[in-house]
Parts: structure tokens; sequence; C-alpha cells
């Protein structure tokens, strides 16, 4: 019984792993620029670009510092990027960089995942409508900024959009009950293993913690973010 559960769990991951790799496109950069938080936009020219290690760094003319924490976008030779700005638990400043990876009337950007080579793969995704700042990728946030036409033309396209985003939102609603469901699951079975000297009952709480394990394995790989990120593409191409 085990073993077909921790195969069943190895297939998982498998084919989340397949679906996990999505298509991006590389954007090749046109003027660099950089657009502060204040909605300034610096041309070429107008800052100057100063190279330390791997990262670019931007002053005025004169040689003043331009800090990353008053940049929201901004483009180099290494492409479009935009600042994600949050705190730390102790309320201090920190920034994010995340790359432009598909281009529209919805940008969509990733933060790279600096574990892999491959800096396209494994970030946290957001978009933005042109230069109005990063959105979370959620149904709520995306069913206002998608704005679909009333044109009758558009019918069967903005169905499609919308079967993405309810896709993720059912996605979503599935994800929280197995995260909950499997994490009861899991604790009863390795209390009941572990309490009872019988045999059958730790045989009966070791299948009901792994019955456990793959609800939480399966709460995690059924994700919502890739049918938004479908809904966006999807809208992109005719709007």
């Amino acid at each position: 019984m085990m073993k077909n559960i921790f195969a069943f769990i190895i297939l998982l991951v498998f084919n989340f792993n397949l679906t996990a790799q999505d298509d991006t496109e590389e954007l090749s950069p046109t003027e660099n620029f950089v657009y502060l938080k204040d909605h300034t936009l610096l041309r070429e020219g107008e800052f100057a670009t100063k190279k330390i290690l791997f990262q670019n760094f931007f002053r005025y003319p004169n040689g003043d510092k331009i800090s990353f924490q008053d940049i929201s976008f901004y483009q180099d030779e290494k492409g479009y990027f935009a600042v994600n700005h949050g705190k730390t638990i102790f309320g201090q400043k920190t920034y994010k960089l995340a790359k432009r990876i598909t281009e529209g009337a919805i940008d969509l950007f990733r933060e790279p995942n600096h574990s892999s080579q491959n800096n396209n793969t494994g970030g946290s995704t957001y978009y933005s409508k042109g230069l109005e700042g990063l959105n979370s990728l959620t149904y709520k946030n995306l069913k206002r900024d998608l704005l679909l036409s009333s044109d009758e033309s558009f019918k069967i396209h903005n169905e499609l959009i919308l079967s993405h985003l309810e896709k993720g939102k059912r996605n979503k609603a599935i994800s929280r009950k197995l995260l909950w469901a499997g994490l009861g699951a899991t604790i009863a079975g390795i209390a009941m293993s572990g309490v009872s000297k019988d045999k059958e009952v730790q045989t009966l709480g070791n299948v009901t913690a792994g019955i456990g394990f793959v609800g939480l394995i399966s709460s995690v790989i059924i994700y919502s973010k890739p049918s938004y990120r479908s809904a966006i593409k999807e809208y992109n191409k005719f709007y």
C-alpha cells in the first residue's frame, strides 16, 4: 500500500515538473530607460549606468546615485525589469528584480530563481499594465484588470480568457482544501502509529499519514498561477 502511495507521489511530481515548464519569450531591449516611483521617466542621456560585478547601477549625469528604492521599472542591455519593493519583518525596505517575460497590453514579470541557470523559470510571477506597477497573480486582481470588450466578435476569445481565470480560481480552492485535509490526516496518522502498540492500528496510522502526505503534495501541485498566466497571454492576443 505504502509503495503505491509513494509511486503516486513520484508520478504527481513528474507531471507537475512538465506542466511547470512555461514557455516564455525573450524580449530584445530597445531604448534603455529608468522609470522612477514618482513617475519620472529618464531616457538615455538623462542617466548613467555603472556595472558592479553582475549588476547595473544607475546615476544621474552629475554623479548622484539613483537608488533602487526609487525605481519602478528600467531597461538595460539585459532586458526589461520591474523593481518589486517590500519590507523585512523588521521593517527594513527591500527590493527584488523581476524580468519581463511576456509583452503586451498586460506584461508578465518573473523574479529569477538564483538556484537555476535559467533565469526565466522558478521565481515568483507578477503582471503590470504598462508602467502602472506590479500586481500579484490573483483572481481578484485579474478580474479587475482584464477589461473585456462587449463586442460580439470578441465573445469566443472572452470566453476562453474567462475559462482560464475560472480554472485558476477552482484550482486555488481545491489546493486549500487538500492542504488542510492532508495536514489533518498526516497529524492523525502519525499520532495513531506513535501512540498505539497494536500493529493493525499502527499500519492504519501509517496509511493515513501517507494519504495525508499525498494530499499535502497535491495541494502544491494543483497550482492556480499557470491558468492565470494563460489568461493574460490569451488576453494579449486580442487586446
